[in-house]
């Protein structure tokens, strides 16, 4: 990341990840005035993927409509334009999952503290209508691939 930061005259207003925290502190230390946000497509998935797990309490196809509640309340959080609206969805959704400990504790510890991340209330500014990097981790590969191609 230092090697990086000359190449930016300006730094970046942001830079949009995965939940990668080892590259979260490396953009935090080399840019502490940009901001780092998280890519929605990878929070629901990082999300889902535990759901299934056995971990969580609710996974099996007899919690099919529990996993499905739990994540239309993070798109709920995900939608608030103020923190304070965040507080009050997230509360809700601590209150009414209190039967599923595993689930409000898995939120309280990842997602909770990072919600400034994810949630609309963090993202300060237009994207280009994109919550997620899945088009420039698909750019990406398709750099990797003719640079492989090339090469034949």
């Amino acid at each position: 990341m230092q090697k990086l930061r000359p190449v930016f005259p300006k730094p970046p207003r942001c830079f949009m990840v995965d939940k990668d925290m080892s590259e979260i502190n490396a953009l935090n230390a080399v840019f502490p005035e940009s901001d780092v946000l998280l890519c929605w497509y990878h929070v629901l998935q990082a999300v889902v993927r535990w759901l299934m797990k056995s971990d969580s309490g609710v996974c099996g196809p007899h919690s099919s409509n529990t996993r499905r509640e739990i994540l239309d309340y993070f798109k709920k959080m995900k939608a608030c334009a103020m923190k304070t609206d965040f507080d009050r969805v997230a509360k809700e959704f601590l209150k009414d999952f209190s039967h599923c400990q595993e689930v409000c504790k898995y939120f309280q510890r990842y997602w909770e503290p990072i919600s400034h991340r994810w949630a609309d209330y963090g993202r300060c500014y237009n994207h280009g209508n994109s919550e997620t990097n899945n088009l420039i981790e698909r750019d990406q590969s398709l750099v990797v691939i003719f640079r492989s191609v090339k090469k034949v």
